[in-house]
């Protein structure tokens, strides 16, 4: 078949001298055997503990790699007759000015010096040099910059950033481990890593890192248009570096991972790919689509849990709920976590028009999409594992407000706000707009009136004024409750309207 993993590991061996590493009769078995590639990798090469035991008798991981390099990290790279024919830009310096601030500019300048005087490469990776390209390509002139990531070769991303940073005056924090390190700016992040290379030693799990090059840092990123960099040395300073074909498949408008094991190595690339589909609007290229679906296929998700399956599904959701779900949809993965087999889709567009109308309204208010998706989700699927996905505490309490959500069938348009306001007028801002969606429409116009006079309303007396009228513990709530209620169904306006009430009703309690 087309796929290098479902061929026999035998096919691979027989043109390989592996003598010096088994023995001969152990070699013959080997190579008549109807094993696949891929199993014998899973079942015998990455088991540690299985190599201890019989390393006399099987090909470790690291002799595994070295003598199948080509079957296991060939790159799904574009043939050079094909790049040829799309014009591909080489420098980006002369247009600097157009998409970056003056700011900006001049710490493209102060890293520069500071990297030629320490013999230093430093390069503009990640996001932004994609995001650069999109632009130009679509003649724009403005990309949203709130973070730069940048790659430093030849010496240390820590060394580095202190010095920067004696200059910049932000606040540093670094990662030994990664050796990686971060500046905050007050409207912008940096951040620098030492080029690495990865070896991921166990699939979905966590790599070994080793310093390497800038070809081979960018070789183990996800896609060719995030696999782009931008040199900041005064040799070739605004250079566009593209190993992989990035730009053409920008002109494509083509997601393309960079190797063959590429969902194998990190599975979460997969909602990576659904995430930038979205965004972008791109395509999945033919050949990544169809690796995708063989990767998926294995069950390569078996061992993504926690915090990064949830924060790749946070940003997904965060992003657009509708077309989030529906990417997870489409390759059985809303079942694969959540045992969810199919969402009512219309209710989640639905949902994103009620999140979008309401940031146009109040700007100021930060919605989470993700933790109402879940909450959805959740809500939605009877046998979830909730041990899959890890949440802060208030993040959870969102999304539980959200399950155990129920409208009283009694409430309609002639009840009062504060009716509304008895059930549902403590609750999280997400837990109110996903209310929506589970109304009626002629319900939903009404309850959409209560939302905003409640988002709009301010108190008129405050827990220190009514301690002064000789008020203590827990008292002083109930009472500020009921006066929002009255503020609610309009019966009290003015702070001496308040004042009088509170006389009235809550004196000798």
């Amino acid at each position: 078949t087309e796929f290098i993993f479902k061929r026999s590991l035998g096919s691979y061996l027989k043109f390989v001298d592996i003598k010096p590493y088994i023995e001969k009769t152990i070699k013959d078995k080997v190579l008549s055997s109807k094993i696949s590639l891929w199993d014998y990798y899973d079942n015998y090469v990455k088991d540690l503990r299985f190599q201890i035991k019989f390393r006399k008798y099987i090909l470790s991981y690291r002799i595994f790699k070295e003598i199948l390099p080509r079957v296991f990290f060939k790159p799904v790279l574009i043939p050079p007759k094909d790049r040829k024919k799309h014009p591909i830009l080489l420098s980006f310096k002369k247009y600097f000015s157009k998409y970056f601030s003056v700011s900006i500019i001049d710490l493209f300048q102060q890293i520069k010096q500071i990297g030629d005087k320490d013999h230093l490469n430093i390069f503009l990776v990640g996001g932004i040099p994609r995001d650069l390209l999109i632009a130009h390509l679509n003649s724009k002139n403005k990309i949203t910059i709130d973070e730069l990531d940048f790659v430093v070769s030849g010496g240390s991303a820590i060394h580095f950033a202190e010095k920067i940073n004696r200059k910049l005056k932000g606040r540093l924090s670094f990662y030994k481990d990664f050796n990686t390190a971060t500046i905050k700016l007050p409207n912008i992040s940096l951040d620098f890593a030492t080029a690495r290379s990865e070896v991921y030693l166990e699939q979905g799990r966590l790599p070994m890192v080793e310093h390497t090059d800038l070809y081979n840092d960018l070789k183990r990123r996800d896609f060719t248009i995030n696999a782009i960099a931008i040199s900041l040395n005064s040799k070739d300073f605004g250079k566009i570096i593209d190993y992989f074909g990035g730009q053409l498949d920008i002109r494509k408008g083509y997601l393309r991972i960079l190797h063959q094991k590429s969902f194998f190595d990190d599975p979460t690339r997969v909602l990576r790919m659904i995430r930038f589909k979205n965004s972008l609007n791109f395509n999945i290229e033919p050949r990544t689509e169809k690796l995708l679906g063989f990767s998926l296929d294995f069950g390569i998700f078996q061992s993504i849990k926690g915090v990064r399956l949830t924060r790749e599904l946070s940003l997904l959701f965060q992003l657009a709920p509708s077309k989030g779900v529906e990417g997870l949809i489409k390759y059985n993965l809303l079942y694969e976590f959540f045992g969810v087999e199919d969402l009512n889709i219309q209710k989640l567009k639905l949902l994103n028009s009620s999140i979008n109308w309401l940031s146009i309204l109040h700007p100021e208010i930060n919605i989470k999409k993700d933790l109402i998706t879940f909450g959805y989700i959740f809500k939605t699927g009877k046998n979830i594992n909730r041990d899959l996905f890890v949440f802060k505490k208030k993040e959870d309490q969102i999304i539980r407000e959200i399950i155990t959500i129920k409208i009283p069938k009694f409430l309609s348009i002639s009840s009062k706000f504060s009716s509304f306001y008895k059930y549902f007028g403590k609750l999280s801002i997400e837990a109110k707009l996903f209310i929506l969606v589970e109304m009626n429409e002629k319900l939903r116009k009404y309850y959409i009136e209560f939302l905003l006079k409640t988002i709009a309303l301010k108190p008129i007396i405050t827990g220190g004024e009514i301690m002064k009228l000789g008020f203590q513990g827990e008292i002083i709530g109930k009472i500020m409750e009921k006066i929002i209620k009255l503020q609610l169904d309009g019966k009290i306006i003015h702070k001496e309207d308040a004042i009088d009430y509170i006389k009235r009703r809550f004196i000798g309690i």
